[in-house]
């Protein structure tokens, strides 16, 4: 079986908060976001065949704790995903799935597999079709209901999981809008236990801003269990759950 490839990074500390993991990127991607980070992952074809890759693994598995599977989407490409997720759980690594959420059944049969050990799923706007399609570049009907239907999935799960979204100034015409936007996600997630992380996009935000996004998205979800995070270049990842006291 052969993995349309897309890179590799062989320790990262940054793609798992806490440890030092592989990253795999696999090519394609069903959305034409328009600040993907990695648009030349988007099309393609760079055929390997999946030994090179469980190669890969084993030859950095005594410097990891963790294999983090990125794209691109991996989700698209599931039968070499549940392969490589098998080898590395084998190895006795962890494995991490970073997905924008389009194909809830793969993660429904990896999480049924116990083939992962944390998601990142990147929610990247309200709900909303409408709202959706501007940033994915895409008809954003199913779109909605597939990343629901995933976030449904995850949340009666077990498995660790992240909710991420990236925040660009020039998507607002106002600062209203921008809270609007964060805490319509965050109603989402009023009764997750997850990480909710509100990412910089290329540094447009002062942190300082990203943190008043965040606390505003922990009063709305009020939610102890939901745990807010900032992530800038600068600092890294921030937990801000704790300047704000929930309400008994």
């Amino acid at each position: 079986m052969k993995l349309n490839f897309g890179g590799i990074i062989p320790i990262s500390t940054i793609d798992w908060y806490g440890r030092a993991s592989l990253v795999i990127f696999f090519r394609g991607c069903p959305f034409r976001c328009i600040y993907c980070h990695n648009k030349e992952l988007i099309n393609g074809i760079d055929l390997v065949d999946i030994e090179t890759i469980k190669n890969k693994i084993l030859n950095t598995s005594s410097f990891i704790s963790a294999v983090v599977f990125s794209g691109g989407e991996p989700t698209m490409q599931s039968e070499p995903l549940v392969l490589l997720a098998q080898y590395a759980k084998g190895l006795n690594l962890d494995v991490g799935i970073q997905t924008n959420g389009y194909y809830p059944y793969v993660i429904e049969e990896l999480i049924s597999l116990s083939l992962v050990d944390k998601i990142s799923i990147d929610v990247k706007a309200p709900l909303d079709p409408n709202i959706y399609e501007k940033v994915v570049g895409i008809r954003a009907k199913r779109v909605v209901k597939c990343v629901a239907k995933t976030l449904d999935i995850l949340k009666s799960s077990t498995v660790c999981f992240e909710v991420i979204t990236t925040v660009f100034k020039s998507f607002f015409e106002r600062r209203k809008s921008c809270i609007d936007y964060i805490t319509s996600i965050a109603e989402i997630l009023k009764d997750y236990k997850c990480t909710y992380v509100i990412q910089n996009g290329n540094n447009t935000f002062s942190r300082n801003e990203l943190i008043e996004l965040a606390l505003h998205a922990a009063m709305v979800s009020n939610n102890p269990l939901l745990d807010v995070r900032i992530r800038t270049k600068e600092f890294g990842e921030e937990s801000i759950t704790h300047i704000m006291p929930f309400d008994a």
